[in-house]
């Protein structure tokens, strides 16, 4: 299932291969979140283009709408989306626990109101499990409480607690459902433990020590604040177990965090980040040195700002070390056209070159540790 092909010699990097029901993933790998059954702007075919090896839907969005049995009746979500690759759905945790005063916690789940209609929903361990097998995704992450930066020790004390009760609830109804339909679905557990050292290495233990296919890391700090991430990684990375992979989870804001997070040991990782921001006007841009891992270009934080009048009469690509077919066939000039004539194409391509642009950044870190 899981298989550790190249170690770097420079960092904590590794090339890995994890096998699922639709196809085998190389890592390190950004997973693009085609959050509500659909990534913006893209099509099935699109994704497939922009080299991407796995997509992530949201269990909490999936269920308010369309649906999780609508869709299991449908044929599950690989028909649903026309897409043939894998497919992780995240449990919903964050979702629905940043509605904060809006949804209340109990030992038995979650008790909240869709924002969409006012309906009511009690989403417990065994209720997410079986909503994301009802979509039928290759890999399942358990429902947690997606701890915040702002709690006391005691607070994160109970809260892990809970996690790790509602981790052993999601096993067992993971195992059983995948008995009684004959599908070898993986399942991840989710680390929390927030800003506290000690709180994160006991959790990282105790999933590791769990049934699991793999390994989260998650929480409001995760992806959120890059430095703290970065520590929190420093902390664990000595008891990350060798032969599972390790997912954290909302990093990607920009390709530099997934070069920051890879660099210290981890897999796989998925934002929204790439893709809105590519909708906004902002198109990633940068080579990476291959000695310091930095991505380096002549644009703050490696963002083009398409807008900028600079760009009006610009025959260049938008990178010119992308071969995304985007900048092997429109200009500069020709994207800040569409963006400022809010045509829909800018999109597609925007979004289609950001997405690519991650990938083939990632590809060439592989390079990299493959030649070392």
């Amino acid at each position: 299932m899981f298989k550790v092909l190249k170690k770097s010699k420079k960092t904590k990097a590794r090339i890995t291969s994890l096998s699922t029901a639709h196809g085998k993933i190389q890592t390190p790998i950004f997973m693009p979140p085609a959050t509500r059954g659909f990534l913006k702007s893209l099509d099935s075919i699109d994704i497939n283009n922009t080299n991407s090896q796995i997509v992530l839907v949201n269990t909490y969005h999936m269920l308010l709408k369309p649906g999780d049995k609508y869709i299991k009746k449908y044929g599950g979500i690989h028909s649903f989306m026309n897409y043939s690759k894998p497919i992780l759905s995240d449990s919903g945790g964050f979702q629905i626990f940043s509605l904060k005063k809006m949804v209340k916690i109990t030992e038995d789940g979650a008790l909240f109101k869709s924002p969409i209609d006012g309906t009511e929903h009690f989403i417990t361990p065994e209720k997410s499990i079986q909503i994301q097998h009802n979509l039928g995704v290759d890999i399942v992450m358990a429902f947690d409480e997606c701890m915040q930066d702002s709690y006391t020790k005691e607070e994160a004390i109970i809260s892990t607690q809970r996690t790790y009760r509602w981790l052993d609830r999601c096993i067992k109804e993971h195992k059983k459902l995948n008995k009684k339909n004959k599908t070898s679905r993986l399942f991840f557990g989710i680390v929390q433990g927030g800003l506290f050292k000690d709180l994160r290495i006991e959790g990282l233990n105790i999933v590791a020590s769990k049934d699991v296919d793999g390994i989260a890391i998650g929480g409001e700090t995760i992806g959120n604040n890059m430095e703290k991430t970065k520590e929190i990684l420093e902390w664990l990375y000595p008891y990350f177990p060798k032969n599972k992979p390790i997912y954290t989870m909302g990093v990607g804001g920009s390709p530099q965090d997934m070069i920051d997070v890879s660099i210290r040991g981890v897999d796989m990782f998925d934002c929204v980040a790439p893709a809105r921001i590519a909708r906004h006007g902002n198109l990633l841009v940068g080579k990476l040195n291959k000695k310091t891992f930095k991505i380096e270009s002549n644009f703050k934080d490696n963002r083009l700002r398409i807008s900028n009048q600079e760009f009006i009469s610009d025959k260049k690509p938008v990178e010119k070390n992308c071969n995304c077919f985007v900048c092997k066939n429109y200009s500069r000039a020709y994207l800040r056209h569409l963006f400022i004539s809010k045509d829909p194409l800018y999109s597609r391509l925007a979004t289609f070159h950001n997405i690519s642009y991650c990938q083939q950044i990632l590809n060439e870190l592989k390079e990299n540790i493959k030649n070392e």
